[in-house]
């Protein structure tokens, strides 16, 4: 690939940004303010200011000599986007798919930036009016099953030379060469759309099970958050025919005045969440709750398992999936991504990880990094805070400020703290388990490494700070989550608003904290309570911007608590699809369609391998086995779903609690010195926190208050009324 006239001018922009910022980081801007001034992001600061000139120069020539693996395609999608401009990425990838058998097995991204560079470089402009469509190919069924029809018009001429307007109605029939056309000189209506139906179903000799629409004005009386209404007397036909009519509508945005409230979507996700809970073990054939009753002595939970309670809540998920609106967040590939193995990047994402950087992916989505929430297509429904006193216990900013480090300069609270069994449920850098860790990344519970070291994944551990800080290697060659949910000795602070003290420097700016007793952040003899207890901090939720410093810069990034998000709707149709020995067919929520569901393999990996791509894992390998599949996925809702209120409840509808909820809480040994290092990472119990179980506890009492107000009510068992 040649360089052109508009790829020469990018080079030398770049080259004029990168000065740029070296001026800038010369005049003492730390990367927040130097981005917010150039109108940059922060990682292409950090970026520029660790090249040299000759670094920047080298990584510019090889982005020239660069050869895209879609160039003998390049003709092609030049006449494609010359005769129709309008035309979308995911079209020309469905055209290239046809056209070429050889087409290679590349991501929609991968298309989508080709198809820039195709219009950057011939100047091929989008056409203004043409509306970005909920589209992607469906997947090749069997012939006739699909059917596709478009509505269209055009001026000709009639014989006597007369201009005059044609509408037309098309069908083709998907994987064949049938189509029917019928015209009309006057505009279409239900009652003619109808009559073309039936005289191409006659041409067609049938009529398939489903068939997509390209426009919908005259069929949909109304469209409320997705939900369409039809027309009486369409809506009539298609329950006479029974097909499955599908709607490519324009997409819309999330409208900003329905964000983080109840909409339509966040009611489809709460009854299948609610449906979920319905079929697990606490609450589907439990003996053990059979004193649960209500006034008349009858049990309130059935006492006989019911198999379909299970099929109904994957069922409800599916409605959630099959609306189109939600999808994982992600965060572009850059030069900053610590890559996962080859062999899980080769699949560009949904189907791997390539093209996005999981470490991003799942931070930013927690942190406050999405300044506008119609962006995270992720969170279905979510709580706003006012953020601005952060003085509510429930309010992010605070949980972030109890986790952030004390004493140095920082003005946290330094006082959430995680367990040494949340660390361990962590998977290696390659997915497989630190006690079966393999010799490519290897897990060491003994010894230190540094940001030199070549056989750790020390880029997540250390990445921000220009200090050589030794970390124990047990935190070496970690998955992505762990390094955006963890703080650890070493673990950087990156407090990027600091204000910089008289002589200059700054105390607390990426700086990597430090437990150990005595320590800058460690147990001391004044504050014993301001550290964390298991010398393991939460990481998760903090914004490389948030910064509290004693006697000087307060800054807080903007977070939204996730309630409902859609990995979370993944895993629950994972977990539920699991459960089914056999087929069942339930009606959807407005009983316009059926939804039909049984243990399908398929399904099962379609929706959860996303989540573990998205992490940078590779897909789980016991799909077959149920018994295993339960305990991957629940492992799995342990690491992804942390401090977000979801293991509380998990463990009590599983029943598992009763034996994950005993037994001491341990980590490390807080009253050690960095001179003895090697003794704080001993395993050790937390005296100070006691843990024990009853089986009461699987519900909350009811308030006294309420019993008093309706004697009917009943106590739940084990408490007094």
């Amino acid at each position: 690939m040649n360089m052109d006239a508009e790829e020469l001018t990018g080079s030398l922009k770049k080259l004029v940004m990168w000065y740029k910022v070296k001026e800038l980081k010369s005049k003492g801007l730390n990367k927040t303010q130097i981005a917010r001034c150039l109108g940059i992001n922060r990682n292409t600061v950090r970026k520029y200011q660790s090249m040299s000139e000759s670094e920047f120069m080298n990584s510019q020539s090889y982005r020239r000599n660069y050869n895209h693996k879609l160039d003998p395609y390049e003709d092609f999608v030049h006449k494609s986007l010359d005769s129709h401009p309008y035309l979308s990425s995911s079209q020309i990838r469905d055209w290239l798919r046809e056209q070429y058998e050889d087409f290679p097995d590349v991501g929609q991204k991968t298309v989508y930036n080709y198809v820039q560079y195709i219009r950057r470089k011939y100047h091929i402009s989008k056409r203004v009016g043409h509306g970005n469509r909920q589209y992607e190919k469906q997947p090749d069924t069997a012939y006739g099953e699909y059917a596709q029809v478009d509505f269209g018009e055009r001026w000709m001429y009639d014989k006597e030379h007369h201009p005059v307007k044609v509408y037309f109605y098309a069908i083709v029939l998907c994987r064949s060469r049938y189509k029917y056309i019928y015209f009309s000189r006057s505009p279409f209506t239900t009652a003619l759309t109808v009559y073309a139906h039936e005289l191409s179903f006659a041409y067609l000799g049938g009529k398939p099970k489903k068939i997509i629409y390209d426009q919908d004005k005259v069929l949909i009386v109304n469209e409320n958050l997705g939900d369409v209404l039809l027309t009486r007397e369409f809506h009539a036909f298609v329950n006479e025919q029974h097909f499955q009519p599908v709607f490519c509508h324009l997409e819309q945005e999330r409208s900003t005045a329905y964000l983080g409230m109840a909409t339509k979507g966040a009611a489809l996700a709460a009854r299948a969440k609610v449906l979920l809970y319905a079929a697990s073990p606490l609450y589907n054939g439990n003996h053990d709750l059979f004193e649960l009753k209500d006034e008349a002595g009858n049990p309130l939970i059935n006492q006989n398992y019911d198999e379909r309670k299970w099929a109904r809540a994957a069922a409800a998920a599916e409605e959630v999936i099959n609306t189109g609106w939600y999808e994982l967040y992600t965060v572009p590939v850059s030069e900053e991504t610590v890559l996962p193995p080859a062999e899980v990047r080769s699949r560009e994402f949904p189907y791997g990880c390539g093209g996005i950087d999981p470490y991003e992916s799942y931070r930013q989505l927690f942190n406050g990094a999405i300044r506008d929430m119609k962006d995270n297509r992720e969170f279905i429904f979510y709580r706003q805070f006012n953020n601005a006193g952060a003085t509510g216990g429930e309010d992010l900013i605070d949980l972030v400020k109890h986790s952030y480090p004390h004493n140095s300069g920082w003005d946290g609270w330094n006082t959430n703290a995680v367990s040494l069994k949340q660390v361990d449920a962590y998977y290696m850098f390659d997915g497989r388990d630190k006690d079966n860790a393999s010799e490519g990344y290897p897990y060491h519970e003994d010894g230190f490494i540094t940001a030199d070291d070549a056989d750790s994944i020390y880029k997540f551990v250390n990445r921000a700070s220009e200090e050589k800080y030794q970390v124990s290697r047990r935190f070496g060659n970690r998955e992505p989550r762990f390094y955006a949910s963890i703080s650890f000795n070493g673990c950087v602070w990156e407090s990027e608003n600091a204000y910089k003290n008289q002589n200059g420097t700054v105390d607390i700016q990426n700086k990597p904290c430090n437990y150990y007793r005595g320590g800058e952040n460690g147990k001391t003899s004044s504050e014993p309570e301001f550290c964390p207890f298991t010398g393991i901090g939460l990481f998760k939720y903090y914004h490389p911007d948030d910064t509290w410093q004693t006697s000087g810069a307060v800054y807080q990034t903007y977070k939204v608590e996730p309630t409902i998000r859609y990995a979370d709707v993944l895993l629950w149709y994972a977990e539920a699809l699991n459960e089914l020995t056999q087929e069942y067919s339930f009606p959807t929520y407005d009983g316009r369609g059926t939804v039909t569901v049984s243990r399908n393999v398929e399904k099962m990996r379609s929706a959860f391998s996303q989540v573990r791509f998205r992490a940078g894992l590779p897909d789980a390998d016991n799909y077959d086995d149920a018994a295993q599949f339960r305990v991957t996925l629940k492992r799995e809702r342990q690491i992804e779903l942390f401090a977000e209120s979801a293991r509380y409840f998990d463990l009590r509808r599983w029943k598992d609690a009763p034996t994950e909820e005993v037994g001491p809480i341990k980590g490390f040994n807080i009253n050690i010195t960095s001179s003895k290092r090697e003794d704080f990472y001993k395993e050790t119990v937390i005296s100070r926190v006691q843990k024990r179980w009853m089986d009461k506890m699987y519900l909350w009492p009811i308030p006294k208050n309420e019993t008093d107000r309706n004697v009917k009510l009943q106590q739940n068992p084990g408490w007094e009324r």
